[in-house]
């Protein structure tokens, strides 16, 4: 946990300058599965969010379409969460993205995480080597316990995990944390 911190001047190369001049960002962080970044753009200022796709529709509001901006409603946040976990069930990485535009400075991140419009999401595929089956085969006949480590989520994870044999007998457990 923590706080947000406020959207002012940042420390790294170019400390000095008005913030929106520079890329001011918030990173992705334990407990936090997105990454948002504030420009000057376009006549005015922009928030562009990335990040686990659960994180990024929880501040989403509204939707991109070829038409124009409209509502988010229940039945697009359950098929957005449908066509995403499909995804992440094949192994597949996924990123979600948002926009929300400003006509002035945002004063801190919970201002402006708020009320995005959503883009849309990504499936990236990360494919297994193909030494890793046999690296984890030959590790658990030498009684080396094994685990999967992952920043993705246990729904991109399991897959991964069977595609390299982790663990023998069963899937592992899914720990949050």
């Amino acid at each position: 946990g923590g706080s947000t911190p406020a959207l002012r001047g940042h420390q790294g190369p170019g400390a000095g300058r008005r913030w929106f001049k520079a890329d001011m960002r918030v990173p992705f962080a334990s407990g936090r599965t997105r990454l948002s970044s504030v420009r000057a753009v376009w006549g005015g200022h922009r928030l562009f969010l990335q990040g686990a796709p659960d994180s990024v529709l929880a501040v989403s509001s509204y939707l991109r379409t070829p038409s124009g901006d409209v509502p988010l409603t229940p039945e697009m946040h359950r098929s957005f969460e449908a066509e995403v976990d499909a995804r992440a069930a094949q192994g597949f990485r996924i990123l979600a993205y948002a926009v929300r535009p400003f006509e002035h400075t945002p004063q801190d991140w919970q201002e402006a995480e708020r009320e995005l419009i959503l883009l849309g999401w990504v499936a990236q595929v990360d494919p297994v080597r193909p030494t890793v089956p046999d690296a984890v085969a030959a590790a658990h006949a030498a009684g080396v316990r094994t685990f999967v480590l992952t920043g993705d989520s246990s729904k991109t994870a399991l897959p991964v995990a069977d595609a390299v044999g982790l663990p023998p007998g069963g899937p592992p457990p899914a720990l949050r944390g």
